[in-house]
């Protein structure tokens, strides 16, 4: 297995967390925003209730579908993934725990648990993770011009 393709996986997996977080918090964003409109019914447009009118919102943010179907397929090959893998996985890149702590926890040594981590890492390239590096990428990128503008608009 390439170097670079264990790379972007390891990125990929340690994004996973912030990712589903996103999720979560652009569902609530959608969701807050558009509820019933202070001004009443559109005249002369079809009764939506609030209900059909967020699910019409939702369906329409490309931001929203792009993070639901990452989340998806992630979720699915994670599915896949024996029970070990998962371990290793959660422990590693969402957890964030270093491979001496989950050795001693597991009970297996440091250098078992990289190998098991590269094996989990390649399940996950083989059932087609690194597809969506370049969707993951202009996230990633998406997020860090937030990052900036807010610290911009507070002041440096």
């Amino acid at each position: 297995m390439r170097y670079d393709a264990i790379k972007a996986a390891e990125a990929i997996m340690y994004d996973y967390p912030d990712i589903c977080r996103n999720l979560i918090d652009r569902h609530r964003y959608l969701e807050a925003g558009k509820g019933p409109s202070e001004s009443g019914p559109v005249q002369g447009g079809p009764q939506v209730s609030e209900q059909e009118r967020i699910l019409n919102v939702k369906s329409m943010d490309a931001e929203l579908c792009m993070l639901q179907a990452v989340t998806e397929r992630i979720s699915d090959m994670l599915r896949e993934a024996t029970d070990e893998m998962r371990e290793v996985l959660r422990r590693l890149f969402f957890a964030r725990e270093s491979i001496e702590a989950v050795s001693a926890e597991m009970n297996f040594s440091p250098q078992t648990i990289r190998a098991k981590r590269y094996r989990a890492l390649r399940f996950m390239i083989e059932m087609g993770l690194i597809d969506l590096y370049p969707i993951i990428y202009r996230w990633r990128a998406e997020r860090d011009e937030d990052r900036i503008e807010a610290v911009l608009a507070v002041g440096m």
